[in-house]
């Protein structure tokens, strides 16, 4: 449900976002070829393929991760900042790039929903 969530960020601040409608075809709207994000085909559906440094993750302010344990130490491996879980609900993280975790968002157990 969440999965188009982020666009979002892309309309209200021209950020850039992944998944977008302009990844179909037959689009009415493409990415550019210059501006296309680096991330592997069909990552929404295949995560554990993001490797921090090779797929542009110093370009995102916000990462939304799914897992029932915190996972930023592995998925953001190779950052050149601190990027710190800043809100957690149930099974939802949010991470930010730089600044200090956020209380309550720290490493826990995640509750049985």
């Amino acid at each position: 449900m969440f999965v188009y969530f982020g666009v979002w960020y892309q309309v209200e601040r021209g950020g850039m976002v992944d998944f977008s409608f302009a990844d179909f075809f037959p689009p009415r709207f493409r990415y550019r070829p210059e501006r296309k994000p680096p991330l592997p085909a069909l990552f929404r559906w295949r995560p554990w393929l993001f490797r921090y440094d090779q797929h542009g993750g110093a370009l995102y302010d916000y990462y939304l991760v799914r897992s029932p344990v915190e996972v930023g130490g592995a998925l953001f491996a190779g950052a050149s900042e601190p990027i710190v879980p800043v809100r957690r609900e149930g099974q939802w993280w949010l991470y930010r790039r730089g600044g200090a975790p956020a209380a309550g968002a720290a490493p826990a157990a995640a509750p049985n929903r």
